[in-house]
């Protein structure tokens, strides 16, 4: 809605933004596949309505809870 009152110039009219929306979507993408791993091997649970195995503050070292 904003945009369409007061458009800012984000991007050259030369750039597709679906190029644009890819590159992002790739990396939430990537950033998903990652996070996931690392619960995996802290072998905790990825499903957000079971109870917590492992609580992973960073990289793949596991506390136990």
């Amino acid at each position: 809605m904003l945009d369409a009152l007061y458009p800012l110039p984000f991007l050259s009219a030369a750039m597709p933004a679906g190029w644009v929306g890819a590159i992002v979507f790739l990396a939430g993408l990537g950033l998903l596949v990652w996070a996931a791993a690392t619960f995996r091997r802290a072998g905790t649970r990825i499903e957000t309505v079971q109870p917590t195995t492992t609580i992973v503050r960073q990289g793949s070292l596991p506390l136990q809870p």
